[in-house]
């Protein structure tokens, strides 16, 4: 009986080790996938970095065009606002994109996870699904309004909540 009660014992132990592992790996091979096919962005392709301050430190006189005041900035700072901005636009887009493969691909893995009677492999594709959701979401939840985060996570906290009670609650 004893030994009965051990071997379970680590049978649970190793589901819940295959679990985990699932979770990380399939998070990691999503996000890696996204990365092979949709590449980030790198600054430095925006802002060239060996430009000599020398050269740009002269002052000019700037309009702000959406208040239509004047200030003064040197040419370095008026380089970076630009080139910021630039990069800024191509990594909103990009944001974009890995926010919404990873919704997707995550709420299907979940969906998958929810129905598959193995308990271990389902955990795992759920908690992968978690994870892939929370990556993609964190990329662009800087270019969310307020009220578009607010929207999101009542949705996704509407979900969790029916999926605990119709699917979860046998």
């Amino acid at each position: 009986m004893a030994a009965k009660k051990a071997k379970s014992k680590s049978g649970g132990v190793k589901k819940v080790i295959l679990a985990i592992a699932i979770v990380i790996v399939l998070a990691s091979f999503i996000q890696i996938g996204i990365k092979t096919f949709f590449e980030q962005p790198r600054y430095e392709n925006y802002c060239n970095e060996t430009i000599a301050p020398k050269a740009l430190a002269v002052k000019c006189e700037c309009r702000d065009n959406s208040t239509g005041s004047y200030y003064n900035m040197t040419e370095t700072d008026r380089y970076y606002n630009e080139c910021n901005g630039r990069f800024e636009v191509v990594n909103e887009k990009h944001s974009n994109i890995v926010f919404w493969i990873s919704l997707i691909t995550g709420i299907i893995l979940f969906i998958v996870g929810v129905n598959i009677a193995l308990s271990s492999i389902a955990s795992g594709l759920m908690g992968g699904a978690v994870i892939t959701i929370f990556i993609g979401v964190t990329n662009y939840w800087r270019y969310f309004e307020n009220y578009a985060k607010l929207i999101i996570l009542g949705i996704v906290l509407a979900i969790l909540l029916w999926i605990g009670y119709k699917k979860l609650n046998k």
